[in-house]
């Protein structure tokens, strides 16, 4: 499994991987227990003992320390990876990255794992679509499956709304949560929402825009909060509105935990979002001023969404999620 994190020394980890070995374990071995803290040369020190290599953001490894070696070193390891018939199983999150530095690169690592992945998992339709406009010769790799949901969290679906929007998570350019910002104060229908923003903000001149934009509507709790205080505050919001701007988002996995908060969610036309569309707790915009028409004319039933939520949370359980690997592997897992 790459990358294996020390979870005890991020401030804000992603369980995404810890959940991956938990549904693949039952029937596979996972050789990597500890920390991945020798990069891609822990790779090459495994190749023999393994037979499956499950990747995650690898595509990414330019940025890490020592990045531009391993990056060189990456295709090497492809290349003997499949001289020696190991299977390559990649998850496609992003079209592209986030990351801004280093995007030749990227781009470079991108590509090499559309060609010589096996077993290409999207949590997005989008990501099907994608590979079939781009790299069209490599589209039958690619198997969707809705992203996984941890359990539903205890949600007091009649707690008196004291905000309007709720947009959590750390704050970063590609989010666009400046810009909503800035329509929202010249918006006939938005300009007197109460708009609480939850996380911290690493980019200074970002943090700068947003403080000048607080008062007494809009709120900003600075700090990572975790899973049961963000509840509270989803419980006490009309809406959990995502402002992401970047073309590049397919799943969200922001997105899958306000799920299990029980939040009504507002977010963009892309990725994850369109496909869970269909939903009652799911509305999707275009444009911001679809925000506001959603905000000034949805009627929503909390307790009919909540039903559905829940049926959603067991139906895309991560204890599932194992089986639909099998199922869609043909054979690899």
């Amino acid at each position: 499994m790459y990358p294996k994190n020390d979870y005890e020394t991020l401030e804000s980890p992603n369980p995404y991987v810890l959940h991956v070995e938990d549904s693949l374990s039952e029937k596979h071995t996972i050789i990597n227990k500890n920390p991945n803290t020798k990069g891609v040369i822990e790779l090459f020190i495994f190749l023999l003992k393994t037979d499956i290599f499950f990747f995650n953001w690898i595509e990414d490894v330019s940025v890490k320390k020592y990045g531009k070696i391993q990056a060189v070193l990456f295709p090497v390891f492809l290349f003997l990876a499949k001289m020696l018939r190991k299977k390559i199983i990649w998850v496609l999150h992003n079209i592209y990255s986030h990351e801004k530095s280093n995007r030749r690169w990227i781009h470079f690592g991108f590509k090499l794992m559309i060609k010589y992945s096996d077993l290409i998992i999207t949590h997005s339709g989008s990501g099907i679509d994608f590979v079939k406009e781009n790299f069209s010769r490599h589209a039958y790799k690619v198997k969707y499956i809705i992203h996984p949901v941890e359990n539903l969290l205890p949600n007091n679906i009649e707690t008196e709304k004291k905000y309007d929007f709720l947009i959590w998570g750390t704050i970063h350019p590609y989010k666009g949560v400046i810009e909503f910002l800035e329509f929202a104060k010249h918006s006939p229908e938005l300009k007197n929402a109460k708009i609480l923003i939850s996380g911290i903000c690493p980019h200074k001149d970002l943090r700068k825009q947003l403080d000048s934009y607080l008062n007494e509507n809009i709120k900003h709790v600075d700090g990572f909060l975790d899973i049961e205080e963000i509840t509270e505050m989803a419980a006490k919001s009309k809406f959990v509105l995502f402002t992401y701007n970047s073309e590049s988002i397919l799943s969200s996995g922001s997105l899958m935990d306000s799920i299990r908060m029980g939040a009504i969610i507002i977010g963009p036309e892309k990725g994850a979002f369109r496909d869970l569309k269909p939903y009652s707790f799911i509305q999707t915009y275009k444009t911001r001023e679809e925000i506001a028409q959603i905000f000034k004319n949805l009627k929503i039933d909390n307790k009919a969404c909540y039903q559905e939520i829940e049926t959603f949370c067991h139906q895309n359980s991560w204890k599932l999620y194992g089986e639909k690997l099998f199922s869609v592997s043909d054979g690899i897992l």
